[in-house]
This record gives structure tokens, sequence and C-alpha cells, in this order.
């Protein structure tokens, strides 16, 4: 990754105003900032990449089931995007969970999100089923899954 983008762990909410602002660039329907704070409480492993000191992308993740993880919310700012940011923070995150002894991941895209979902089947997600009405504006979600095999 070019010197200039760093990975980080989010670990303090004072972090949250800057996600909230490329999460409201990001999404016709973002997540409220309560929605958001949830969400960051929630999730154990959140991520993000910085440029300039400034929060550009970032990724929450949280424990499903003994090897399973999933994906809550994952965005890249518009301005970065196409450059390989969304892959190395995706990367980054699987590595970091595999050694908490993940294996597999999920997460929903909504269906029109061809961003995304362009980005997931790239990464070797697999698309599963659709879930009818899942967001609030009344869209429907795919689901997908990526399993890993620990490699000896």
């Amino acid at each position: 990754m070019n010197e200039e983008f760093k990975i980080i762990e989010i670990s303090d909410e004072k972090y949250l105003e800057e996600i909230m602002e490329v999460e409201n660039r990001s999404f016709e329907m973002p997540y409220s900032i309560k929605a958001m704070t949830k969400a960051y409480h929630f999730c154990p492993w959140k991520y993000c990449i910085i440029k300039d000191g400034k929060i550009i992308g970032y990724i929450f993740t949280f424990k499903e089931s003994r090897i399973a993880y999933h994906i809550v919310t994952f965005a890249i700012d518009p301005k970065y995007r196409k450059l390989g940011l969304g892959t190395k923070l995706l990367d980054h995150m699987i590595e970091k969970t595999m050694e908490k002894g993940a294996r597999e991941w999920r997460l929903e895209v909504e269906t029109t999100n061809e961003a995304a979902i362009t980005l997931y089947e790239k990464e070797k997600f697999e698309r599963g089923g659709t879930i009818p009405n899942y967001y609030s504006t009344g869209r429907h979600a795919y689901i997908y899954k990526k399993k890993m095999i620990k490699e000896n």
C-alpha cells in the first residue's frame, strides 16, 4: 500500500465523527450516528484507512460463531475508490480475524451496490440468497460468504 495510506485499529470513539463523514458521503441512506455508535460498541474488530491524518475508509466486524465473522459496515470515501484501498482494508481485517480463529466471513450488500459486489466477488466471496426488503428503503440485500481453509 502507498506510504501515504495507513491502516490502523479504531480504539477510540473520537473517530466516530470522521467515520460518519465517510458514511454520509458513501451511502444514499447512511447509518445514523446512533446506529454507528451501537455498531462501534458491538464490533470488536474495527479498522480504518487514514490519509494525512484523516479517515477515508473503515470496516467493523464481529464474531458470529466459533469460526464465522460478520462484516457489519464497510466503506471507502468515494474520492478514494478504485485505488485498491477497499481490498487492502478487507484483506487486513481478514488477516487480523484469522489470527483469532476466523475461517468464514459473512455480510449483506444492497443488490444495487455494484462497486461493493464487484469487490466482494473479486475477493472470492460467494453470493448466497437474497433478503427482500432488508434495508429501510425497501431495497433488497444479497448475502455473501467467504470461506478460508487454514493452511498449515
